[in-house]
């Protein structure tokens, strides 16, 4: 199956910039999907680009090395940088979206590739929260604030 690295980006409330906010590697065991519906892993990529030493499953099954290859969860992802910078420029193509998810994939020529852009249904969200960060991180107070002044349930 394929492995893929999902970029969490918000669109700030305050003067719309994009902001990567999170970072996940997504994948398979047993050759299956890297969702975590169909059975997949995900480790959290910390701001380093080092994956955060666990991986869990839909269940919160914490794994600390790979069920097939046996890899532990502390390697780096490569052309960080490059990911970061693709994934800005897709996301600004993407409008009216305040938090959207891009599924990148490593190909065989060192290149990163979006194969998946997802604007709908953030479970993205719980990603960071079991590694134990916000999901909006420093813009948390940003969010918070804006929803107490401007969503219809406080009108």
């Amino acid at each position: 199956g394929l492995n893929t690295v999902r970029v969490s980006l918000y669109r700030s409330v305050k003067d719309n910039s994009l902001h990567i906010v999170n970072t996940a590697m997504r994948m398979g065991i047993g050759g299956g999907l890297d969702n975590l519906s169909s059975g997949g892993i995900l480790t959290f990529i910390k701001k380093d680009g080092t994956m955060n030493g666990f991986a869990l499953n839909k269940f919160g099954v914490k794994y600390f090395e790979h069920p097939d290859t046996h890899l532990k969860f502390n390697e780096i992802i490569p052309d960080l940088g490059a990911l970061r910078e693709l994934c800005k420029k897709v996301a600004h193509r993407i409008f009216y979206a305040r938090i959207l998810s891009l599924d990148a994939c490593y190909d065989i020529k060192s290149r990163w590739r979006i194969v998946e852009a997802n604007v709908l249904g953030q479970h993205t969200i719980k990603f960071a929260q079991n590694a134990g960060q916000p999901f909006f991180r420093e813009f948390t107070d940003e969010v918070v604030e804006y929803c107490i002044n401007y969503h219809w349930t406080f009108k």
